[in-house]
């Protein structure tokens, strides 16, 4: 079972069934899910229905990142790869970076779960994370917190129905420590 935590302002907990609709809603914007390379576009309620009962029945771990008054926010995971997203309307807001940081600091705590998932991270070890090439704000979110780039790999983008080489970045522990105290 994935854990709900919170942080100053977010809470990150499983996703519930009744988050079909807004998440639905949030990863149907293309300036949203054009950057990611999980979700289909357009994205329909049905999509974000078999997403939340995969996540529920795989024990993936991913998060539904939500604020009292602004409900789902967004989504971050940490398996192979992080990975997150933040809806438009919540962008510039420092959402993604405290989610990022919340999942950083339990991971390198030894506290992130363990699912079924065999690729998954094991607690502690580096974190690897891969961009689209043209996703500014994510390379530059992740080098603030202390990832360096650690080549790249090509990945199938379903929304855009294209393989694309995306930068690969990597955080060691000492890495994110000293990105902290920056």
């Amino acid at each position: 079972m994935i854990p709900t935590f919170h942080t100053a302002r977010l809470a990150l907990r499983p996703f519930r069934p009744s988050d079909a609709p807004a998440l639905a809603s949030a990863l149907d914007d293309w300036e949203v899910t054009r950057w990611l390379s999980g979700p289909p576009w357009p994205y329909s309620e049905a999509d974000a229905r078999a997403f939340i009962a995969e996540t529920a029945e795989d024990g993936v771990k991913v998060w539904a990142i939500a604020r009292k008054g602004e409900g789902l926010v967004g989504s971050i995971a940490l398996g192979a790869e992080i990975g997150y997203w933040v809806r438009r309307a919540c962008w510039r807001r420092g959402y993604g970076g405290e989610a990022l940081q919340a999942v950083l600091a339990r991971h390198f705590a030894g506290g992130s779960p363990d699912g079924a998932d065999p690729d998954a991270t094991p607690a502690g070890q580096d974190v690897r994370a891969g961009v689209h090439p043209d996703n500014l704000r994510s390379t530059s979110l992740l080098r603030k917190s202390g990832f360096v780039p650690d080549g790249t790999d090509r990945t199938w983008f379903p929304c855009r129905g294209a393989m694309v080489d995306r930068p690969m970045f990597r955080l060691t522990r000492p890495a994110w420590e000293a990105a902290r105290r920056a």
